[in-house]
């Protein structure tokens, strides 16, 4: 069975409130600019996921929340995670195991490093993802308990950068 898996790193977060919790930092301008954009442009190339998980910092949150505005889907239905936060590949591995085998889609919000080296360990390619960066990973798997090293196809790569209405 095919599944695929979307991850999106947080869109551009703030650091002017020093005595702010890491994971509280709310989006910058630029986050707030960039992510509406590349959630309408994500809903209108992609089918809609089966379910949306994300990390508990506020910064993902949102994030997550407008993409889900874009794909039609409520708030209410994201899924948080707070082992996504500052994960290293053998957790969000973990998280991903854990996901029903009834979705073949989804969707993962979270951070970097992880988000990136997740990718390399799936798809053997090394993809630096910036802020507001989204890959889909393809697999032929019949369970997300079957995920492992390089078992899946990196099949989409996009960055705000790489839109001319945000740079």
């Amino acid at each position: 069975m095919k599944r695929s898996l979307i991850l999106i790193r947080h869109a551009k977060s703030s650091w002017n409130n020093e005595r702010l919790d890491d994971k509280d930092r709310p989006l910058n301008k630029r986050g707030e600019r960039d992510c509406p954009h590349m959630a309408k442009h994500m809903a209108g190339s992609e089918a809609c996921p089966d379910m949306i998980v994300s990390s508990h910092a506020l910064r993902a949150h949102t994030t997550a929340k407008a993409y889900a505005a874009a794909f039609g889907i409520a708030d209410d239905a994201i899924k948080l995670d707070e082992r996504i936060y500052e994960a290293p590949v053998s957790r969000l591995v973990e998280v991903i195991n854990d996901f029903s085998d009834d979705h073949s889609s989804v969707i993962m919000f979270g951070h970097n490093p992880g988000f990136s080296y997740l990718t390399q360990y799936l798809t053997g390619e090394l993809i630096q993802m910036p802020t507001n960066g989204v890959v889909k990973i393809e697999m032929d798997v019949d369970s997300w308990k079957h995920i492992g090293t390089n078992c899946g196809s990196l099949t989409y790569h996009d960055f705000p950068k790489q839109h001319e209405a945000l740079r």
